[in-house]
């Protein structure tokens, strides 16, 4: 968590201690500052999170370009204050992981990021007994074979599939 953040928690905690504010209002803001904490750690379990310059020194390209990508919805990033902030799963050291571009293709364009990140993390049944989510899929290797899985998930995603 930044600096910012933390200071934005802090403020909604002493909101909470010394406000005029009906009780409902406070637990909006109570609700809110929960769902932000459990969205910055399930953030962490993955890995962590960038910042843009990180990103553009990883992928070797300006900052301008990371932005684009982002709009064009190739990367998976988050406005965090005035900047935005990109779950670390989604690259290596020398750059993105690999099918990562395919599984993101897979989406509708008008996906949002919040959304995609919950389908890369939904599990996959593999077959004999093995479960793997489209994000570990890629980390171990994008075998073709469970590729085509993490990309169907994408397409599925919205789909009422009758079986």
């Amino acid at each position: 968590m930044d600096d910012s953040s933390l200071m934005q928690l802090l403020c909604s905690i002493l909101m909470e201690q010394r406000t005029h504010e009906s009780d409902y209002a406070v637990r909006a803001v109570r609700r809110h500052r929960e769902n932000l904490e459990d969205f910055y750690m399930s953030l962490e379990e993955l890995g962590g999170v960038l910042k843009i310059n990180d990103v553009a020194d990883i992928l070797g390209i300006s900052r301008q370009s990371v932005k684009v990508r982002v709009n064009n919805n190739q990367l998976i990033a988050f406005k965090q204050n005035e900047d935005f902030i990109f779950p670390a799963f989604q690259f290596t050291d020398s750059g993105l992981l690999h099918g990562f571009e395919e599984v993101m293709a897979a989406f509708d364009k008008d996906t949002h990021p919040m959304l995609r990140l919950g389908v890369l993390k939904a599990p996959i049944s593999l077959g004999q007994g093995v479960v793997k989510n489209p994000i570990q899929i890629m980390q171990d290797g994008a075998k073709p074979n469970e590729m085509i899985l993490a990309i169907r998930a994408p397409n599925q995603f919205g789909s009422h599939i009758a079986s």
